[in-house]
């Protein structure tokens, strides 16, 4: 029998052969995947940390911020009272550098300035009001401002205090005029004002030098790397004693009156760090 027909005769049944490049196929099938996953480049650190948080404020510091307030500053002895109270813009400057981890020494200066306030009086059992006055506070200290996580903060500063207080002269004298038609043996209370004094302009005013203390509370938001915009509160303290002499202390009959401010505040800041 022929070669050729013998080999097609006797090839094993159920067996059928396979071409050797369909086998190659399959095998390189089975490991690329493979491959491929162990060429897969790791992720970088860059990309596989988490971003770090913003950085806590450190070296030079500076916060400007203004905001609207609320004033009252009062003076009481014997039967006489004057009450001064109503809106005002706070203005505020602070300057610093970081002292330790998020804390801020500052040295500072900062205001109340009243917006034509009315004074409340009672002089001899007599109320009164005097409209359109003048009243204005200046404070320049040293503060601490500490920043709590998410950029909220809490400050406070101590100061010398400034206040000066004009009285509307007109309003004054006719308040006076009532009071003492009611007692004309009384003496004048218009002399009894600290450190009063008229002018041509026809003005009455009054200056005193004492002590501030302000707390403050707030948030600020990132603008840039070194910058951010803040919200916050405000409350301040101050107290004016005025010693009184010669015909200041005769008419007052006593050798001192004091003075109390409070003022409190709604701030918008910008700060640089």
């Amino acid at each position: 029998m022929p070669q050729q027909v013998k080999k097609a005769v006797f090839r094993p049944v159920g067996r059928a052969s396979v071409p050797s490049w369909r086998l190659m196929l399959a095998l390189a099938a089975l490991l690329l995947p493979g491959a491929a996953l162990a060429q897969t480049p790791e992720p970088s650190a860059e990309f596989a940390q988490p971003a770090a948080a913003p950085a806590a404020p450190d070296g030079f510091y500076l916060r400007l911020a203004v905001g609207p307030a609320f004033a009252h500053f009062s003076t009481r002895y014997d039967d006489h009272e004057f009450v001064l109270m109503g809106a005002a813009l706070a203005p505020e400057l602070a300057a610093g550098f970081t002292v330790a981890e998020k804390l801020e020494l500052t040295l500072g200066l900062s205001g109340t300035v009243m917006i034509a306030p009315g004074m409340e009086m009672s002089v001899l059992g007599q109320d009164e009001s005097i409209n359109r006055n003048q009243a204005t506070q200046i404070n320049a200290g040293v503060g601490l401002t500490y920043y709590l996580p998410y950029d909220f903060y809490i400050g406070g500063s101590a100061a010398v205090s400034y206040f000066v207080l004009t009285l509307n002269e007109r309003g004054l004298n006719e308040a006076a005029g009532h009071i003492y038609s009611l007692n004309p043996d009384a003496v004048d209370f218009r002399k009894q004002l600290p450190d009063s004094t008229e002018s041509a302009y026809g003005i009455v005013g009054g200056h005193h030098l004492g002590f501030a203390a302000q707390i403050q509370v707030g948030k600020e938001w990132a603008v840039s790397e070194d910058a951010g915009l803040g919200l916050g509160v405000q409350y301040l303290f101050a107290v004016y004693p005025k010693f009184l002499s010669g015909a200041e202390e005769q008419a007052a009959g006593r050798d001192r009156i004091l003075w109390l401010g409070h003022s409190a505040a709604l701030m918008l800041s910008a700060t640089y760090n």
